[in-house]
C-alpha cells in the first residue's frame, strides 16, 4: 500500500469525527478499528494483485525435468547459489502466486521450493544436479540426476540429459569460457556422436574459437544429419557467406533527380585459406554521365562524363573471441591502406578501424575529383533476447579531393536498432535510425570572377529513419525483402518517404541471384536530390 492511500484513511477519519454527534465512546473505537481494518485489506489487496511470475511450465521425463518461469517484462532479477540450491532474487514484490501444483509436479526432483516476499528458493532433492539459463521472457532451470559412476561411452544419452549438457556449455559460452564449453560438448558428442545439435553447438564454439574451416565442416556435418532445420540452414549460410570461398559479379544502376546517372559494375572474390585466413578483393569500375552544372576544382560550371575504377584487396585473420582485418585501396589516383578490428564481448562486439585515403565517390563532386576519405571509427553493437539488436557507431571523417588536401573534416556519430517479429509464416521488422554528421572546416576556393566556392559542398544533417520491413517466401527457394520507410533531416527539414523491394533466388546448388530496388532521398551534399536505384548480384559458394 502506498503512502498516499494511508493518508487518505486517515485524512478521512480524523475530518469525519468532529462532525459525528451523540455517538458512545465505544462505537468510536469499533468505527475506527473497522476503517484500519478496511485499510489494511486493501494494502493486502493491493500487494497480490501484481504477481511478478506470470506463469511456469514443467516438463518432466525418466532421466530429469525443466522448468521455465515466465516474469513480466519490467522485472528484473539476480540469482545465486546457496545451501544446494538457487536463490531468485527479484528487484520488486513477488506477490502470492500458488506453487502447489508445482511442488507436487516437481517432487521426484526438488527437495524444497519456496517464496518469499521477493525471493524464489529451490533445492533440489539429494542426487539431483541444478543448472539454469536465462531466456528472453524469464529463466528455464534443468534438474538431473548426478550420476556416482562414469557412463561408458557407448551409453546413449537421454533427450533431457542432451539438454542439460547444452545448457551448461551455453553457460560456459556466454561466460566467457569457450575451451570449457567446447570440453563440455566435445565429452557429450562422444556419446551422442550423431546429434546435430550438438554438432552445430560445437561449430558455434570454434567459430568464436576462429576454427571457420572447422566450424564449416561441423555446419555442413549438422545439415547432412538434419536438412530441414532452419537453424541449422542459416547458420551455414551466415557463415559461408563471411569467411567462405565465394565469387560474385554484380552491375548497378542509379538515377539522382533525372539530373544524371551512374552505371557500376562489382566483381568480388573471396577464398578462406588453410592457415584460417581470409583474402578477398572487391573491383568496381564507374560510369558516370552528370546533365546538371557540377563545380570543378577550378570554379567552373559544367556537366561531366567520367570513368573512375578503385579495388580494395583484404586479408582477414582470426584472434580469440575476434578478427583483425589489413586492406588496401587502390583508385584511378589514390592510394590508401585500412585497419580493422572486431572483438566479442560478453553482451555484444566492440570494433575499431582506421582507414587512410579510401575512395569516396558519394557526391558528384567527389566522383568528377577523385575523392577519398580518411576515418577513424569505434562502434558497437549488441543484441537484446533473440529478436532484437541495437548498434551505434562514431567517427572521425578527413575528406579530400586530388588537388585539395583538405576539403572537409566532420564528426559522424550513427545509431539504431531493429525489432524483428513472427507472428505468421512470414518475419516483421520494426527499425529506427539516426545518422548525425556535423561538417566543419570546409575549404573554400574563388573562381575566375572572384566569387568563393566550395570544392566539395558536403553539409551538417540530422537524419532520422523510421522503416516497417516484411520477409516471406512465396515460393521455396525464392524469398521475398520488402522495406517502406520515412526520412527526415532535421537539420534542413527536409523528409521524404523511400522503399525497398528485393527478391533472393538459391534454386541453384552453390549459386544466388539477387534483385534489388530502391528509392529514396540523398542528404549527403547541401542538394536534396531525389534518387532510383536497381542493383543485381550474382554468388557463388564454393
Amino acid at each position: 500500500m502506498s503512502f498516499s492511500s494511508v493518508y487518505f484513511c486517515r485524512f478521512n477519519v480524523y475530518h469525519w469525527l468532529p462532525l459525528t454527534v451523540n455517538v458512545t465512546k465505544e462505537k468510536w473505537i469499533f468505527m475506527v478499528y473497522r476503517i484500519a481494518i478496511l485499510c489494511m485489506l486493501f494494502a493486502i489487496a493491493q500487494s497480490v494483485s501484481a504477481n511478478l511470475l506470470k506463469a511456469y511450465d514443467v516438463t518432466v521425463s525418466q532421466s530429469g525435468a525443466e522448468l521455465n518461469l515466465f516474469f513480466e517484462e519490467h522485472a528484473k532479477y539476480t540469482i545465486q547459489r546457496r545451501d544446494q540450491g538457487l536463490i531468485i532474487e527479484l528487484n520488486e514484490p513477488l506477490g502470492t502466486p500458488d506453487l502447489s501444483p508445482l511442488v507436487d509436479e516437481l517432487a521426484a526432483w526438488a527437495q524444497t521450493i519456496w517464496a518469499s516476499y521477493d525471493n524464489l528458493f529451490l533445492k533440489p532433492q539429494p542426487g539431483v544436479g541444478l543448472e539454469f539459463q536465462s531466456h528472453a521472457d524469464g529463466l528455464r532451470i534443468y534438474f538431473s540426476r548426478v550420476s556416482t559412476r562414469r557412463h561408458p561411452s557407448t551409453e546413449p544419452l537421454s533427450d533431457a540429459e542432451i539438454a542439460f549438457g547444452r545448457a551448461k556449455a551455453l553457460l560456459a559460452l556466454q561466460s566467457g569460457q569457450p575451451d570449457e564449453s567446447r570440453r563440455q560438448i566435445t565429452e557429450l558428442l562422444q556419446r551422442a556422436p550423431n546429434n546435430p545439435f550438438l554438432l552445430r553447438d560445437l561449430a558455434n564454439v570454434e567459430e568464436v574459437l576462429g576454427s571457420w574451416r572447422k566450424a564449416l565442416s561441423l555446419y555442413e556435418q549438422a545439415h547432412r544429419l538434419q536438412p530441414n532445420s532452419q537453424d541449422i540452414i542459416e547458420a551455414k549460410k551466415r557463415l559461408l557467406t563471411r569467411y567462405g570461398s565465394k565469387a560474385a559479379a554484380g552491375f548497378e544502376y542509379l538515377d539522382k533527380s533525372n539530373d544524371g546517372e551512374q552505371w557500376m559494375i562489382t566483381l568480388k572474390g573471396q577464398v578462406l585459406t588453410p592457415n584460417q585466413q581470409v583474402v578477398s578483393a572487391h573491383y568496381d569500375r564507374i560510369h558516370a554521365e552528370e546533365t546538371a552544372f557540377v563545380q570543378r576544382m577550378d570554379g567552373t560550371r559544367q556537366p561531366f562524363d567520367v570513368m573512375r575504377e578503385r579495388l580494395a584487396i583484404s586479408v582477414q585473420a582470426p584472434l580469440r573471441h575476434g578478427e583483425q582485418t589489413l586492406s588496401l585501396f587502390g583508385g584511378t589516383k589514390n592510394l590508401g591502406a585500412g585497419w580493422a578490428y572486431r572483438q566479442s564481448l560478453y553482451r555484444g562486439s566492440l570494433s575499431v578501424g582506421l582507414d587512410w585515403k579510401r575512395p569516396w565517390f558519394e557526391t558528384q563532386e567527389a566522383l568528377f575529383g577523385y575523392g577519398y576519405r580518411d576515418q577513424l571509427k569505434v562502434g558497437y553493437d549488441t543484441p537484446l533476447a533473440s529478436h532484437a539488436y541495437l548498434y551505434s557507431l562514431l567517427s572521425l571523417n578527413h575528406y579530400g579531393l586530388d588537388g585539395v588536401n583538405a576539403a572537409a573534416k566532420s564528426q559522424r556519430f550513427e545509431m539504431g536498432g531493429r525489432y524483428t517479429f513472427q507472428p505468421f509464416n512470414q518475419a516483421f521488422s520494426l527499425g529506427y535510425g539516426l545518422d548525425w554528421e556535423d561538417v566543419t572546416d570546409l575549404t573554400t576556393r574563388t573562381d575566375a570572377d572572384g566569387d568563393p566556392f566550395f570544392p566539395l559542398p558536403l553539409t551538417s544533417r540530422e537524419l532520422h529513419v523510421v522503416d516497417f520491413g516484411i520477409v516471406w517466401s512465396p515460393e521455396q527457394p525464392f524469398t521475398m525483402h520488402a522495406q517502406l520507410g520515412y526520412e527526415y533531416d532535421r537539420q534542413r527539414d527536409a523528409h521524404a518517404p523511400f522503399g525497398r523491394l528485393q527478391g533472393v533466388y538459391s534454386g541453384w546448388a552453390g549459386l544466388e541471384w539477387a534483385l534489388s530496388v530502391r528509392t529514396g532521398l540523398s542528404s549527403e551534399s547541401s542538394r536534396d536530390e531525389r534518387y532510383f536505384q536497381m542493383s543485381s548480384v550474382l554468388t557463388w559458394l564454393f
